[in-house]
């Protein structure tokens, strides 16, 4: 398994994570990419922020377009066995968050970041998968991450709480939200798809939310929409998913 680990974090993960943060940047300077999904619906109203990139003669301004809803659709599986709990999907969803702090950190060093959980089961997942984990100190160009790079510790200003604990609090740089379920798990649909839930989640976030989702919560059966308080949260999600860059992500369990 320590081979198939770099930075304290799943490999495949962590390769999969950065295609995925690289494709936002790309979509922000308007640099073609085929990472990620558009929206469904463009904010109109975003103007852009110019960079100058180059100096002196012959310098080029580029306008980068603010993203600040992202989507993955995270799917858990086993070469070992078609059937596993929520409990192995858990590490797996830890596993896609702990690569993102280690992404944003690596990109935003100072900037603090919430990982927002609905189950006290999440929240310990993601802190264990968290104490596992080595960020990358920036000393290349970007495009020379995660090649040879020191280590340092730099969890500081990353907060792991449930929803709750977090509801009233200050908001972050950048927030993380777990919202997936494994294929066949429907217990939680109605507690996820609470509204208020996913508001109080998807608000903390100043520049970025990245919102870790799965097909069982976008996609439910129609038994769902009978409650209307169910329905509404389910309304506010595809609100977001309509206006959020997105990819699908594919995790094998046993590699975490």
């Amino acid at each position: 398994m320590g081979g198939r680990r770099k930075f304290g974090v799943s490999k495949p993960v962590l390769n999969k994570i950065k295609a995925f943060i690289f494709g936002l940047s790309d979509a922000m300077l308007r640099i073609p990419q085929k990472e990620l999904r558009e929206p469904l619906y463009v904010n109109k109203n975003n103007k852009g922020k110019s960079i100058q990139k180059g100096k002196g003669k012959g310098k080029a301004y580029l306008t980068a377009d603010a993203i600040s809803l992202s989507l993955l659709r995270l799917k858990t599986w086993s070469a070992v066995s078609d059937q596993f709990g929520y409990e192995s999907h858990v590490h797996g969803e830890a596993a896609v968050a702990a690569a993102l702090v280690a992404c944003i950190r690596y990109c935003s060093p100072e900037d603090d970041i919430f990982i927002a959980t609905p189950h006290r089961v999440q929240r310990e997942a993601v802190r264990s998968a968290l104490g596992r984990l080595k960020i990358p100190q920036p000393d290349n160009p970007l495009e020379k991450s995660f090649g040879k790079l020191s280590i340092t510790d730099g969890l500081e200003n990353v907060t792991v709480d449930t929803i709750e604990r977090l509801q009233g609090s200050s908001e972050a740089s950048f927030v993380i939200c777990l919202f997936s379920l494994p294929d066949s798990y429907l217990n939680d649909l109605g507690f996820l798809l609470e509204r208020r839930r996913l508001n109080v989640a998807i608000s903390r976030a100043k520049n970025l939310c990245v919102l870790v989702t799965s097909s069982q919560v976008l996609c439910p059966p129609v038994t769902v929409f009978s409650n209307e308080q169910t329905a509404k949260g389910f309304a506010f999600l595809k609100a977001y998913e309509d206006r959020a860059w997105s990819c699908d992500l594919s995790v094998n369990i046993d590699d975490v």
